[in-house]
């Protein structure tokens, strides 16, 4: 058996006798990465490489010890640094970060002899312990957990080559499904919802949110409006690649042209509110007392001044279209619907955002906005 081919210690020991040059099993190992179909390599630096086998096989001929990895080529997991490579995390949104500085044990590596060759696949931020990478043609993947099935797709009709790689690196864990003729690629995708963002006017259309289908291969932009100049700037400048979802569409005219909504129940008490029907992320899971403050004209949660996190008054930032009327203090949904009264004891998720601007947040010194409709539980 050709020493790189068996283990670590063994290379480093070879190296260091010097039965065996630096140079060569690193280029044996680059021939390997080659003619591999597993595309476990997301970066590879073979000339940078090269020089560091060049400098150990150096150093052995002037007698010194390179260390305990003397000469064994290594790929670094793309989830930590290596200095002048991408750390990715698996993810497309961190392709184009380049390290600056080798993490710690990167740089012990080095340290100890070991030669960088460059950066190993993982999963997006090393949440699972298998890996999925397929260059360019990736179109996405969903999982059946109860029948341990994954699904991937692919762009064009060429798939058998990565179907075998797929199916040996799940092994018997689980089936494998690989299917093409896919239409974009999800980094072309996340690249056009990138620069959909950036063509329309996301305050006059209120987008709510934008995703990547991994089903309909395509992105999918959540708005409150939409009108025909705005469907056919998009269209011309992205062709079938997004689809939108509206609440409200505009078939004749613009947006500006749309008459000012009233509420389905006016209400002369004036609400924090959400731009839109998507509503926050939730944080936490809340329970608070509605309250009224007659003097400033406006709703609050009661706070204790005495809790450790010393938030006092918060002020709710309700879901979109909801109206209050004072004497006594009501709430009321978008439909119109009442939601709850002052005194009321109220439960719904959200999360804490904290403000210093007090006389526009009712004396509060924080905000609670609110990711479902609240209801109530009073005791």
């Amino acid at each position: 058996m050709k020493v790189w081919m068996d283990d670590a210690s063994s290379l480093a020991d070879a190296v260091r006798r010097r039965e065996v040059r630096a140079a060569d099993a690193l280029e044996a190992s680059l021939d390997a990465i080659q003619r591999s179909e597993l595309n476990t390599v997301v970066t590879l630096d073979a000339e940078g490489a090269r020089r560091q086998a060049e400098v150990i096989d150096e150093r052995l001929s002037r007698g010194e010890d390179p260390g305990l990895f003397a000469g064994v080529p290594l790929l670094v997991k793309d989830v930590e640094d290596a200095a002048g490579m991408p750390t990715s995390h698996g993810s497309l949104v961190f392709k184009d970060k380049v390290a600056e500085r080798d993490c710690t044990h990167v740089e012990r590596l080095r340290a100890a002899g070991a030669v960088i060759v460059g950066k190993a696949a993982t999963s997006e931020f090393g949440f699972v312990a298998y890996t999925a990478t397929i260059p360019d043609r990736f179109a996405g993947m969903w999982w059946d957990r109860a029948r341990a099935v994954m699904t991937v797709r692919l762009t064009g009709d060429d798939i058998e080559n990565h179907r075998r790689a797929l199916e040996d690196a799940a092994g018997e864990d689980m089936a494998v499904c690989v299917s093409g003729g896919a239409d974009y690629s999800e980094a072309a995708l996340i690249d056009i919802q990138r620069r959909v963002f950036d063509l329309i006017d996301r305050e006059a259309t209120a987008m709510w949110a934008s995703s990547v289908g991994a089903l309909t291969n395509r992105v999918e932009v959540m708005v409150e409006y939409l009108d025909g100049a705005t469907r056919a700037l998009v269209e011309s400048e992205f062709g079938d690649a997004v689809v939108f979802e509206a609440f409200v569409e505009v078939l004749e005219g613009t947006i500006a042209d749309l008459p000012a909504q009233e509420p389905a129940h006016p209400g002369d008490v004036k609400l924090l509110t959400q731009s839109n029907r998507a509503g926050g992320g939730m944080q936490a899971l809340g329970t608070f007392e509605v309250a009224f403050d007659q003097d400033l004209g406006c709703v609050f949660f009661p706070g204790d001044e005495s809790s450790p996190d010393g938030r006092g008054r918060i002020v709710p930032v309700w879901p979109f279209g909801y109206t209050a009327e004072s004497n006594p203090l009501r709430i009321y949904d978008q439909d119109g619907e009442l939601v709850a009264e002052e005194g009321d004891v109220i439960q719904m998720g959200g999360g804490f955002v904290e403000h210093v601007t007090e006389n526009e947040l009712c004396g509060a010194g924080g905000a609670w906005i609110m990711s479902s409709h609240p209801e109530i539980v009073n005791p």
